[in-house]
């Protein structure tokens, strides 16, 4: 709709002044971007996670585990 389209806007306008990389990413934020990456994020990570059963049980699979959970826990 239009607000996306006014988004979208600022956005390009933003991205021509490196210097104001803030209000890019405010809108991103504001859109809801991180929230559905994060998201999508999350499913991989929990189908990687299913299909480390196929390996032996011990440190390795423990550790890719813990390394998939540590992709989508960490704080931007």
């Amino acid at each position: 709709g239009d607000t996306l389209r006014a988004d979208l806007d600022r956005m390009r306008a933003a991205i021509r002044d490196p210097g104001d990389i803030a209000a890019v990413r405010h809108l991103v934020i504001n859109a809801g971007g991180v929230a559905s990456a994060m998201a999508t994020a999350r499913h991989y990570v929990a189908e990687a996670q299913a299909m480390l059963g196929i390996l032996p049980a011990g440190d390795g699979q423990r550790k890719l585990h813990e390394l998939a959970e540590f992709i989508v826990a960490r704080d931007f």
